[in-house]
Formats: C-alpha cells, structure tokens, sequence
C-alpha cells in the first residue's frame, strides 16, 4: 500500500514537473511569440513612417516643383509683358519723335516759306516803286529833251550796259576756269602726293622686310655654326673616348 502511494505519488510529482515545464515552455513560446509581434508591428510602424515621411517629401517636393514651375512661368509671362511694353514704348517713342521732326519741318519749311512770301512780297513792293519812279522820271525826260532823244540816250545806255555785262561775263568766266585750273593743280598735287606716300610706304616696307631676311639669315648662320661646334664638340669626345681605351679593348 505504501509502495502504491509513493509510486502514485512520484507520478504525481512527474506530472506536475512535466506540466510546469510544459507551462513554461507555453509561456516561453507566449513571450517569444509576444516579442516577434511587437518586433513585427515596430517595424510595419517603423516602414509605415518611412512610406508616411517618402511619401511627404514627395509631395513637398512635387509641391515644390510644381511652385517652382508656376513661378517660372509668371517670371516668363512678366518678362514677355515687358518685352511688349518696351518695344511699344520704344515704338511711341519713336513716333513721337518722328512725328516731332515732320512738326519741326514742317514748322521750318512754313517759316521759309512766310520769309520767302515776306521777301518777295518787298522786292515786288521796291520793284514796283522803281518802275513808278521810272516811269516818272521816264515821263520828265520826255518832256524836257523830246522822246527821241530820250529814246537814242536810252538805246546807248543799253548798248554800253550790254557791252560791260558780256565784258563782265567773260572775266567772271575767266575767273571760273583759273579756278578750275586750280582745283584741278591742287588735285594733281594731292595725287602726286598720295603716289609719294605709297611710294615711301611701299619703301619702308621692303625696308622692314630686307631687316627680317637679314636677322633670319644672321639667325640661321648663328644656328648653323652652333651646330657645327656641337658636331665638333661630339667628335672630340668620342676621339677623347677611343684614346681613353685600353689596348686590349682596341686590339679586340
């Protein structure tokens, strides 16, 4: 009985040993399967705010961008806007001064023309006096010496006026070939001129470029003799060279 009660017994206690470590590995298991899904759901966390923070910058950046291009294009436009009103600005200004220069001619073309009416307006004026001054003057002589003498006085006088102004025509024509004559010296002697000048030109080059051959040929004779001293230079040490050898290096 007693063996049956110690048996039962330490059966019992092989039970309890085995559920508590049964239990144990349970809530072993428990607690490693608790830590993956805690690890799990801290690192969907932790991914979801990668993707949450990406998917900001993104957008802060598309933003951004986006900004960026609306700015762009309102400095676009505003720079096109201004371009048309500089150019029509330009263009206004332009006819404005165009428009201010046809007024300014026409201005001046209409006070030549008013000094030109005024001019002529007095020289019919004088014309017209001397003709009535003339015809009075006409009408005395008339009566006091007869109307053919006036007449004979009147054709001489017109004959003598001819015979000074055809005299007068022919110095003044005189006095225009001696000035053609002397503008056409003065051009001979400023071509005869201009040739000199050519010609001295055309010296001092050939001048400048006989100075270049020389030093080229000075240049080329000094090269060629410090190749000659350098070729003898080589010769001697190479001379120097095969007395410095033994005999038997020569022999051989």
């Amino acid at each position: 009985m007693k063996l049956e009660l110690q048996e039962e017994k330490s059966s019992r206690i092989a039970l309890e040993v085995k559920f508590k470590a049964e239990q144990k590995e349970k809530e072993k298991l428990k607690d490693e399967c608790l830590e993956k899904e805690i690890w799990r759901q801290e690192a969907d966390i932790h991914l979801f705010k990668e993707r949450e923070s990406k998917e900001i910058n993104i957008k802060r950046a598309q933003k951004a961008e986006k900004q960026i291009a609306d700015q762009t294009e309102k400095i676009q436009d505003l720079e096109h806007e201004t371009k048309i009103m500089t150019e029509e600005y330009m263009n206004q200004k332009q006819r404005a001064e165009n428009e201010q220069m046809r007024s300014n001619e026409q201005g001046k073309r209409w006070m030549e023309n008013e000094i030109e009416k005024g001019k002529l307006f007095g020289e019919n004026q004088r014309l017209k006096r001397e003709k009535e001054r003339f015809v009075s003057w006409m009408v005395r002589l008339n009566e006091k010496f007869g109307e053919s003498v006036v007449k004979k006085e009147i054709e001489e006088y017109e004959r003598e006026k001819k015979l000074i102004d055809e005299k007068n025509q022919s110095t003044e024509n005189e006095k225009q070939k001696l000035t053609e004559l002397e503008q056409t010296k003065q051009k001979d002697k400023l071509k005869d001129q201009e040739k000199q000048n050519k010609k001295e030109q055309q010296q001092e080059k050939q001048k400048e470029k006989a100075k270049i051959n020389i030093g080229e040929i000075q240049l080329s004779s000094i090269k060629e003799d410090e190749e000659d001293q350098n070729e003898k230079g080589n010769q001697n040490e190479t001379n120097l060279d095969k007395d410095q050898l033994p005999n038997s290096s020569r022999e051989g």
